[in-house]
C-alpha cells in the first residue's frame, strides 16, 4: 500500500521534489529527520518495503506491476515538481512513461548487472536513459553505466550517507562482529578467524562453513544490530567480488557507531573506506584478512580508526548531506 508523508506544512510544498521510495519505516523516520537537520522540503511517496531473502527476491520480480503503479502515481502527483527515485526501479519506468519536457526526472543508484544481458537490463537501460540525472553511490557503478551507454554528462556520484551515534564510545565486548548476507565470502573469513585471539561473531547468513571458528547469530532488528555493533572491537564485511556494489549500507552502519571496519578492495565500499578509517584487503586474501584484524586487536589502533570512522560518517558520509546534495541536484536541473 502506498502512502504519502510531507516534511513540511508550507504552503509552497507542491513544489517540493517528490520522493518514490520503499523502504522501511526506521529509514522513513532518518530521512525525515535528515531533511530538517538539512533545511530540506520534500514528499514521499512510499511503496512497501522489501526484504532480501529469496523468497523476497522472488517477490520483488513479481512486483514490476506495483513499481509500475508507484512510478504512475508519481508522474500525476508531482504536479510538475522533480521527481527522485529512491526505488530504481521505479525511475526507470518513470523514465519510460513520462512525457519529455515534464516531472524532471532523477534515479537513484540503480544496480546493473554489466556482465549479463537480460530484459531486465534492457528496460532498466532505457528508462534510465530518459531520466535528466542517474545518481551512483559507487564510482566504479557510474563507470559500468557509461559503459553500458548512458550518457556521462547526465551521470553523478554522489556517497550515500547514514545517520550517526552522537558521541565516540569504546568497545563493551571482546569480539568482531561480520554483517552481511548477499555476496560475502564466509570461507575466507573462517579461515581467517584461525590463531585470532578473540572470537569472530557473525549476523546475517542462514548458515556457514562448519569450520567451527565463527559463531553465528540470529537475526536482529537494526536497532539491536547497531547496539552489537557497538560493542565490538570492529567491523568485518567479508565481500566476494560481485558484478555490483555490495555491502556499502553495513560499512556505513559500522562507521556510523564509530568501529573501524575490515573489508576487501571491490567496487561499492572502497568509496567509503580509507587508511584512517578502517583496512581494505584483497578479496579471497585469507592472511591479508586475518593480519588487518590482529591490528584491531591493539585497542589503541582500534578506537584511532573508530573516531576517525566517526568523524567521517558525520561528515563526509552523513545522511543530512546526502539527502541536500540530491535534492540540489533535483532542483538544478
Amino acid at each position: 500500500m502506498v502512502v504519502q508523508s510531507k516534511t513540511s506544512e508550507r504552503g509552497d510544498e507542491r513544489r517540493s521534489p517528490l520522493w518514490l521510495v520503499d523502504w522501511s519505516d526506521s529509514e522513513h523516520e532518518d530521512f525525515l529527520w535528515a531533511c530538517e537537520a538539512a533545511g530540506v522540503e520534500a514528499r514521499v511517496l512510499r511503496g512497501a518495503a522489501l526484504g532480501t531473502s529469496v523468497g523476497q527476491r522472488l517477490h520483488r520480480l513479481r512486483s514490476w506491476p506495483t513499481y509500475a503503479s508507484l512510478a504512475l502515481r508519481g508522474l500525476r502527483e508531482a504536479d510538475g515538481a522533480p521527481l527522485i527515485a529512491w526505488q530504481p526501479i521505479v525511475g526507470a519506468l518513470a523514465g519510460l512513461m513520462r512525457r519529455r519536457g515534464r516531472s524532471r526526472l532523477v534515479v537513484l543508484n540503480p544496480l546493473i548487472d554489466a556482465t549479463t544481458p537480460t530484459l531486465r537490463r534492457q528496460i532498466m537501460l532505457r528508462g534510465l536513459a530518459r531520466a535528466d540525472r542517474v545518481l551512483f553511490f559507487s564510482a566504479g557503478a557510474l563507470e559500468d553505466g557509461v559503459g553500458l551507454g548512458l550518457q556521462r554528462q547526465g551521470l553523478r556520484f554522489i556517497p550515500l550517507g547514514v545517520r550517526t551515534t552522537g558521541t565516540w564510545s569504546p568497545p563493551t565486548g571482546d569480539y568482531f562482529l561480520a554483517v552481511g548476507r548477499e555476496e560475502r565470502d564466509w570461507a575466507t573469513l573462517a579461515k581467517a578467524a584461525e590463531g585470532l585471539d578473540c572470537e569472530v561473531r557473525v549476523v546475517g547468513p542462514a548458515d556457514l562453513p562448519e569450520s567451527g571458528l565463527l559463531k553465528l547469530l540470529p537475526q536482529l532488528e537494526r536497532r539491536q544490530l547497531l547496539e552489537l555493533m557497538e560493542g565490538a572491537r570492529a567491523i568485518v564485511v567479508p565481500l566476494s567480488p560481485a558484478a555490483r556494489p555490495a555491502g556499502q549500507l553495513t560499512v556505513l552502519d559500522g562507521i556510523s557507531v564509530g568501529r573501524a571496519v575490515v573489508t576487501m578492495r571491490v567496487p561499492g565500499v572502497e568509496d567509503y573506506i580509507n587508511p584512517e578509517t578502517g583496512i581494505l584487503v584483497p578479496p579471497g586474501d585469507a592472511l591479508a584478512l586475518r593480519d588487518a584484524l590482529s591490528r584491531l586487536s591493539n585497542p589503541t589502533l582500534a578506537e584511532q580508526m573508530g573516531r576517525a570512522a566517526l568523524a567521517a560518517a558525520q561528515h563526509a558520509f552523513s545522511l543530512e548531506r546526502f539527502v541536500a546534495e540530491v535534492d540540489g541536484e533535483a532542483r538544478s536541473i
